[in-house]
């Protein structure tokens, strides 16, 4: 039988930043190579603790994996899973921070907690280890292949296993809170099943699209024959070099909430809180107060729309909102379950959530 992961969680003390934190027991004889056994540990930020972050998707919640938690039985997304287990060393333990575990996702006060602290839990990891799904159809060894080797061509690739799999919506460059994961990042690494790739990688590969599949003079024309490449192209390049720029620039401190809620405005989340708390810790001159898990989403987002206005952004909240009901207009919906197209405010989806 599983057990809740509420039902395991120890308090953490807000004033001393303390997180939890996740031990993945080895394969050994102990732990079998289909299994996974961890234990869970309640650390301080301020003792300099050593851990790496993963960052994910959730993925879907239906048909859950199980693993043993401090010798009890807990169930987690395959997705969680899949990545936990890729990460499991042979012979040593592994300790990482994983969002779904190490936070009480039944405790709207300590979830407020720590998403005020997300930046410094991901600034604090010794690299941060990105988990973009199955290397499936072998696109790691693809991407590396015609990333670094200019002779390399696409020739014989299928154009829709190709782009599909790039800009799929359940990938990780979708979603809301994978920007700051990877910005606060000491180190990032990519992982493809248990491939790994770099920022640097993935960035010779969009070059590599640009030059042999997008551009009038492209080599390879004909891998994107009959499919819209083009935009899904520039989603997947843009994702990138926005990754690769705000890296930069993250010392600099000055990226704007506002603007950041905007850009990042049709990413997704499980959440739709998380649409606007997921970059604070990104943004600089954050209102006191602005996350609160404890708000109905309606009241939640009137909470965070005064606190702007209020705050240094005045009425250009209502700009904002403004152009994004007219962009929704103008595009119109592509069909009736098209929450994207219908975008309410800054949050695409709250109005067929709350109708």
């Amino acid at each position: 039988m599983a057990h809740r992961l509420s039902s395991i969680y120890q308090s953490l003390r807000k004033e001393k930043r303390e997180i939890r934190l996740l031990t993945i027991r080895p394969a050994t004889a102990h732990a079998a190579s289909d299994s996974l056994v961890c234990d869970l540990d309640v650390v301080s930020l301020d003792h300099d603790p050593q851990y790496e972050a993963l960052s994910y998707t959730w993925g879907t919640r239906a048909n859950p994996a199980s693993i043993s938690l401090v010798g009890k039985n807990v169930s987690v997304t395959k997705n969680l899973f899949a990545a936990l287990s890729t990460l499991r060393h042979s012979e040593d333990a592994r300790i990482v921070w994983a969002d779904a575990i190490c936070i009480n996702q039944d405790d709207p006060d300590e979830r407020t907690d720590q998403v005020n602290i997300m930046g410094d839990i991901y600034r604090s990891a010794s690299r941060v280890r990105v988990w973009l799904g199955d290397n499936r159809d072998g696109m790691a060894p693809l991407i590396l292949s015609h990333g670094k080797d200019r002779s390399t061509h696409f020739s014989g690739i299928a154009s829709d296993r190709l782009f599909d799999y790039l800009w799929s919506k359940e990938l990780w460059w979708n979603r809301v809170w994978t920007t700051q994961e990877a910005v606060f990042a000491k180190e990032v690494v990519f992982y493809l099943g248990n491939r790994r790739l770099s920022l640097e990688d993935l960035r010779l590969f969009v070059v590599a699209l640009e030059v042999r599949i997008i551009s009038d003079k492209a080599c390879c024309p004909s891998v994107r024959s009959g499919l819209d490449t083009a935009e899904t192209y520039a989603g997947f390049r843009n994702a990138v070099f926005d990754l690769l720029r705000r890296r930069e620039k993250i010392d600099e401190d000055n990226f704007d909430l506002l603007d950041l809620l905007d850009a990042y405005r049709f990413r997704e989340a499980s959440n739709l809180r998380d649409k606007v708390f997921a970059f604070t810790s990104v943004a600089c001159k954050v209102p006191d107060g602005f996350v609160n898990y404890r708000l109905p989403l309606r009241d939640c987002l009137v909470h965070c729309a005064k606190k702007l206005i209020l705050g240094t952004h005045g009425l250009q909240v209502l700009r904002k909102i403004k152009r994004a009901r007219l962009e929704a207009h103008a595009t119109g919906p592509k069909d009736a379950n098209d929450t994207d197209a219908r975008a309410a405010f800054l949050v695409p989806g709250l109005e067929s959530k709350n109708k």
